[in-house]
């Protein structure tokens, strides 16, 4: 997802510094990429933790399954414990995903801007506006497989 991001402000500056379109157009679209950046902020703050609790949860994972029959009371802390990082894992995708909700509403300002804009700009912006649609269908796509497999988790623990 952060490739994708990288990629999106790549082809937003390509775009905004390739072109010699006038400046309304340009500001207006420097301004629809910078707000969508802004409501994404839960979104990419997400990203690390969300990465080392899934290691550290599948470290403990794999040290529950050494366990004897002997060691109950150290099985249930560590179940007790991947449990608290499911949760945790749950409530930061719901974040993520109401941060990329926010920024996807962004989109449509990109029609007031497509509609001033003329030629191979205007076909430039659209294929921008498209990608980015794309990335929030991706990532749509990705929350709810995501979803999917914490339910798988919680069964399995």
């Amino acid at each position: 997802m952060r490739n994708y991001m990288i990629g999106f402000v790549l082809v937003g500056t390509l775009l905004l510094t390739g072109c010699s379109f006038g400046t309304s157009i340009e500001k207006n679209l420097s301004e629809a990429i910078a707000e969508m950046n802004n409501a994404e902020d839960k979104y990419r703050d997400a990203q690390e933790e969300l990465k080392s609790l899934e290691q550290s949860e599948q470290t403990t994972f794999n040290e529950m399954m050494e366990f004897t029959q002997e060691q109950e009371e150290e099985l249930k802390a560590k179940v007790s414990e991947v449990e608290q990082s499911l949760e945790k894992r749950i409530e930061m995708i719901s974040d993520e995903e109401a941060s990329i909700k926010k920024a996807q509403e962004k989109v449509s300002s990109f029609d007031n801007i497509i509609e001033k804009a003329e030629g191979n700009i205007k076909v430039e912006i659209e294929k921008l506006k498209e990608a980015v649609n794309d990335r929030y269908d991706l990532h749509a796509n990705f929350v709810e497989e995501y979803k999917k497999l914490t339910e798988l988790q919680k069964e399995l623990y």
